[in-house]
């Protein structure tokens, strides 16, 4: 195995990236979602531009997995929670 260390802008660097999400895949930015200085949060604003397109990939890539529709207490959490296993 190979470990290779960089130094940088993650955002910035056109490699490969591997972001973490919660099990809603949430794309509001503030409000306890997604904080602004987050990878997550970095990758909405300043890869993507806007979280619409963030939606949209979403939808596009999970649209065949089941989901559970969760009531959330902060209304701009999403409600779709996928099942997310861990290994």
């Amino acid at each position: 195995m190979d470990i290779e260390i960089k130094y940088g802008d993650l955002i910035q660097d056109e490699d490969h990236k591997v972001i973490s999400v919660n099990k809603y895949f949430d794309s509001h930015i503030g409000d306890n979602i997604v904080a602004r200085n987050s990878l997550h949060g970095q990758l909405i604003e300043k890869i993507l531009g806007k979280k619409e397109e963030f939606d949209r990939l979403i939808e596009k890539h999970l649209f065949q997995y089941e989901f559970t529709e969760i009531k959330r207490t902060n209304p701009n959490g999403k409600t779709k929670k996928y099942p997310v296993e861990q290994r």
